[in-house]
């Protein structure tokens, strides 16, 4: 492997130049520990992986590895793309009622020979298998950036009305009552028209996003042949995983819209959010289960929670958050299976307990949700990997955006307030249509 400084260029054109030339991807990924933001980008993949085997996935990050060679580095991703939560919901086995089909595979991933690593706060690298590989990236970030096409061309609406979430928000009450589950994270879809299909389509709109929301774990996944891409802008880390084994994931529950015009520190919206006692048994409750889906996979006695119901600030919302973490039995590149297994979909966009959350989904949302809830991110030279929750994530199916937005229902949930509750996270998205004047 080799690592050269990278060309002089803002994050916004390296991703439009790479975005011109093929296929691309980009990913943020919050550094644990240093509190650093790198950003991640990869344009003409040599291999992608498509389907729903995880052992052929498994075995295309081995031969990445080998391509990358043993002086690999943590933090150099060798693959970038999603898993869909349909994937999840064949994992946890289930009596699952028939839905519409989302049209999304398992899993798709992009392995690269070279990619470029853009921090917030200092100057980039490019790293490279080889010298002919570090070339035909920087031939790439040469390439003048095209016209990417406009983004919304209308307003998000409801695909469904939202008396039919206010129904599926009383009969997730009723199972509650009768004692088959805790808590449902139940979601409703959005969709608005998009500009013309190509390969740059939603583009401009992750850029956009990114500029007025920017989100820890910011995500753009340029269309496909069947034009399906992603435009994500999540702030929840479903699994980080060190080259030494170190297992971390950061659940997120609890959510309050963020007062215009005032700092984090004085926003009584944050500080009711600590004090609902609501949406800290909501919270513990997830963190409970995250802690035992990690227990099935990490060294006994290994799994602790480091952090415990912090606020984490956004620009539009304030959330709880925790973190969890242990030590893995095996290497995750050699284990992937089995850790996902015990772990996806992540408890935070399911419910407890998740098997019987997940089949009430099924039962109440009418279209399967693809890669939303699911998981975007990367896996490593070395073996590392980082995956976050694929919320405040819009699908591009050709010429539409399709958005999910949703939240845990519990006994005390106000179905009201938990339609309110969508738009409030919906809010980063709407706010880029511009109707003109």
């Amino acid at each position: 492997m080799i690592a050269a400084p990278s060309p002089a260029l803002s994050l916004d054109e390296a991703v439009r130049r790479l975005a011109s030339v093929g296929p691309s991807v980009w990913a943020r990924s919050p550094q644990p520990g240093s509190g650093r933001v790198i950003n991640f980008l990869g344009a003409q993949p040599t291999a992608i992986e498509t389907g729903e085997d995880l052992a052929r996935l498994t075995e295309a990050w081995s031969r990445a590895r080998a391509a990358w060679g043993d002086g690999a580095v943590a933090g150099v991703p060798v693959a970038f793309g999603y898993l869909s939560y349909d994937l999840g919901a064949r994992l946890v086995k289930g009596r699952y009622a028939p839905q519409e089909p989302s049209g999304w595979p398992g899993f798709s991933f992009r392995f690269f020979d070279a990619v470029l690593a853009l921090p917030d706060d200092g100057p980039g690298t490019l790293f490279a298998v080889d010298a002919a590989a570090a070339d035909r990236l920087l031939a790439a970030l040469a390439t003048p950036a095209g016209m990417v096409p406009a983004s919304l061309r209308g307003p998000l609406r409801g695909r469904w009305p939202e008396a039919s979430h206010l129904a599926g928000i009383a009969r997730v009450k009723a199972y509650l009552a009768a004692g088959d589950t805790y808590q449902v994270n139940l979601a409703r879809e959005l969709e608005a028209p998009l500009a013309e299909a190509g390969t740059t389509t939603g583009l401009a709109l992750a850029l956009a996003l990114f500029e007025q929301a920017p989100a820890p774990f910011a995500f753009w996944w340029s269309p496909d042949e069947q034009g399906r891409g992603l435009v994500g802008n999540s702030p929840e880390r479903f699994l980080h995983v060190s080259p030494q084994g170190t297992v971390m994931t950061c659940p997120i529950k609890g959510t309050r819209r963020r007062t215009a015009g005032l700092a984090a520190s004085a926003d009584p919206a944050a500080r009711e959010l600590t004090r609902s006692e609501k949406d800290r048994a909501e919270h513990d409750m997830i963190v409970d289960l995250e802690r035992n889906d990690l227990g099935r996979v990490c060294q006994t006695g290994s799994v602790r929670v480091v952090q415990h119901a912090e606020l984490l600030h956004l620009p539009t919302v304030h959330h709880l958050v925790s973190t969890v973490e242990g030590q893995l039995r095996a290497p995750a590149a050699e284990s992937f299976e089995d850790l996902l297994g015990a772990t996806f979909p992540g408890g935070s966009i399911t419910g407890a307990p998740k098997r019987r959350a997940m089949e009430i989904i099924s039962e109440l949302e009418p279209r399967a949700r693809g890669p939303y809830t699911g998981a975007t991110g990367w896996l490593g030279a070395a073996g590392d990997l980082d995956l976050a929750i694929a919320i405040r994530t819009a699908l591009v199916e050709q010429d539409v955006l399709r958005l999910w937005v949703g939240g845990g229902i519990v006994m005390d949930s106000e179905p009201a307030a938990e339609l309110a509750e969508t738009a409030i996270k919906a809010q980063a998205f709407a706010s880029l249509w511009q109707p003109s004047a």
